[in-house]
């Protein structure tokens, strides 16, 4: 089976995606600016870690409940510290680090479209390319999020990266960077650790030949262990476990589990929020999900496998897939 490679695209078509990416955040922001703070409870724990990172070195965060009076901070093992570190970064050459966190939010999600042009070069036309990335920009997960001073835009930034190098396989390099973006990804936000997964899944289904199987995943596998191998070594050290977070067994159960994820995509797909107001219980609910199941099949038996276009849309619905499970851990997380 050949590969397809990804085919050059024109400057004026990045340009375009470019003013369409600020266009979009900029308008929320104007928008937004006299009625939302963009700093949320999750931000202020990642402005208490960018600040301990500067002055002592270490990722704390103020305890949610003190237990000992004497103690005023604490080693955090659930925050991945690579948003904090960016931040810090940002903050020292004289940006205020409540600027700074929500900035690189916007900025990240603002290049979405540039990103998705890049990764999926050749796949559609660009016009295509860049109307897909605005309707993900607009939609209400979206818009949710990239005003505000969390980790989703840097997450979304490293895992387009990963995609865009793993559909050029042909060169062991690129797996490398992906797996290098995929590591750096769950080091940013834990729940990437499902979507990277869908990568190294992907590259064995693509595989040409099975002699082609090994240097994939081992040029992915060594740069996901260059990113994660630090985080590893430093929770190890600090926390005797290389992942010391563990949620409560999920008292949810799998219809219920099923019903959000199912509002979850639906939400999204149809660019609205409340769509729990009409899946309720749980005969519609199974519906929507076989009817999402249904095109979601349905769509991966009609691209031709070995071209640009079938490659990246199989790689998308796998990753889709990832997410949902991901949606649906979360969900499991907000129960308790």
């Amino acid at each position: 089976m050949a590969v397809s490679r990804a085919a050059a695209v024109s400057v004026r078509w990045y340009l375009i995606a470019l003013l369409v990416g600020v266009a979009i955040v900029g308008g929320f922001w104007w928008q937004a600016r006299g009625a939302l703070y963009p700093v949320l409870p999750d931000t202020t724990t990642y402005l208490e870690m960018s600040r301990s990172f500067l002055r002592h070195g270490r990722f704390e965060v103020v305890p949610y409940a003190l237990t000992t009076p004497a103690v005023t901070s604490a080693p955090t093992a659930l925050w991945p510290p690579l948003y904090p570190i960016a931040i810090a970064a940002l903050s020292v050459t004289g940006v205020r680090d409540l600027v700074a966190a929500p900035l690189i939010n916007r900025v990240c999600f603002a290049l979405l479209p540039v990103l998705l042009l890049w990764a999926l070069a050749g796949a559609a036309h660009p016009r295509r390319i860049i109307a897909a990335a605005a309707l993900a920009l607009t939609a209400p997960g979206v818009l949710g999020v990239q005003f505000f001073g969390l980790s989703e835009g840097l997450t979304v930034v490293w895992l387009v990266l990963a995609l865009g190098c793993a559909l050029r396989t042909e060169r062991s390099a690129m797996l490398l960077l992906s797996g290098l973006c995929s590591g750096a990804a769950y080091v940013t936000r834990n729940p990437a650790l499902a979507v990277s997964a869908a990568i190294p899944l992907w590259l064995v289904f693509d595989a040409p030949s099975r002699a082609d199987v090994p240097r994939r995943l081992l040029s992915w596998g060594l740069g996901a262990i260059v990113a994660v191998a630090p985080l590893l070594a430093y929770n190890r050290r600090l926390f005797g476990a290389i992942q010391p977070y563990a949620a409560a067994p999920s008292t949810t159960g799998l219809l219920e589990n099923l019903r959000l994820l199912t509002v979850s995509v639906s939400s999204e797909l149809i660019g609205a929020r409340g769509a729990d107001r009409w899946i309720t219980g749980t005969l519609p609910s199974a519906l929507a999900l076989v009817a999402l199941l249904g095109g979601a099949f349905a769509l991966w038996r009609a691209v031709p496998r070995g071209s640009a276009g079938g490659r990246s849309v199989r790689l998308l619905l796998l990753v889709a897939a990832s997410m949902g499970r991901s949606e649906e851990h979360t969900s499991e997380l907000q129960s308790h």
